[in-house]
């Protein structure tokens, strides 16, 4: 089930260490998702609007969402396609850590693009892809 994000769903997540990038504050979200397996958050995500026509996707999934990986993939494509509708925006970005391919593949389903290496960007110095999906 797929219902509205709110800042506690992200805490109930149970995470691998160093995938939590930045929460970021309910109020900034835009608009936000969570999916939930039996009444538990097993993955959020949203959209900030970072200005002159630029969003940024984020995402934060509990290693329970296997198994639902073609709904997640769906429902997360239709939301970016309605995030450039609705916010006028031309570009989504997002932060992809470099150790984990598995999120490098679903940003490249998704749509989005490789285009450079962050050097110690992530809270825990790993670092990150810079991925985007220009239109």
């Amino acid at each position: 089930m797929i219902d509205s994000y709110t800042l506690g769903d992200v805490f109930a997540l149970d995470i691998r260490d160093g995938d939590g990038l930045g929460i970021p504050p309910e109020d900034e979200v835009g608009f936000g998702w969570t999916m939930k397996k039996e009444g538990r958050p097993i993955g959020c995500g949203g959209f900030l609007d970072i200005g002159q026509g630029i969003g940024l996707v984020w995402v934060m999934l509990s290693d329970e969402v296997r198994g639902h990986g073609t709904k997640l993939s769906r429902f997360a494509r239709k939301a970016t396609d309605i995030a450039f509708e609705t916010m006028g925006w031309h570009r989504i970005q997002a932060a992809v850590r470099c150790d984990r391919p598995e999120y490098q593949r679903w940003a490249r389903l998704m749509g989005f693009e490789c285009e450079g290496r962050l050097r110690k960007a992530a809270p825990d110095k790993t670092d990150l892809y810079l991925y985007a999906r220009v239109i």
